[in-house]
């Protein structure tokens, strides 16, 4: 979903059109991607193609990596980023969706707010990501705390609880 619409292949396509592009047979030849696909393979600056040719969409994502993860169709309501200097916030930003399916807050695709480090509006998120987490994700890389990169930034989409989703089911 990098154009923000939503399409059905098998996953056979899939790996095809990521891989070798949806020009590529197995690819199943009808993508409505504004992209070609062909995320993994690095394109070189000498290999280029006259610019007129070339969609500057499929040209920004030459080279990038495919993701696999779950859903969370809140992503509707938008996505908050918190853009850190080391362990020093220093601005929030919220990106929302814009478009039919409103499914992608990526590049080109979203309306962006950007925020002071102490918005009250994410008072809780961020008290509680500046307090817990971060030391937390700093274990888990298994990095001192002082040994965070310079800038980095952290992404939160709002889910609900697995524990609201089975309730619902039961009743």
């Amino acid at each position: 979903m990098n154009d923000n619409h939503i399409e059905e292949h098998t996953f056979k396509e899939l790996v095809a059109f990521c891989a070798c592009g949806k020009k590529h047979p197995d690819a199943g030849g009808n993508w409505t991607s504004v992209s070609d696909g062909n995320y993994l393979q690095q394109q070189n600056d000498d290999e280029n193609e006259d610019d007129d040719k070339v969609d500057k969409q499929s040209q920004l994502l030459k080279g990038a990596f495919v993701v696999d993860q779950r859903l969370l169709p809140r992503i509707s309501e938008g996505e908050i980023r918190m853009v850190f200097v080391k362990d020093e916030l220093f601005e929030i930003i919220h990106k929302k969706p814009v478009g039919e399916n409103g499914r992608s807050a990526v590049a080109w695709n979203n309306k962006t707010t950007f925020y002071k480090p102490e918005e009250p509006l994410f008072r809780d998120l961020t008290e509680k990501f500046l307090k817990n987490d971060i030391q937390r994700i700093a274990r888990k890389l298994n990095l001192a705390y002082n040994a965070l990169p310079l800038l980095w930034t952290a992404d939160f989409i709002p889910m609900d609880d697995d524990d609201d989703e089975e309730e619902e089911e039961e009743e």
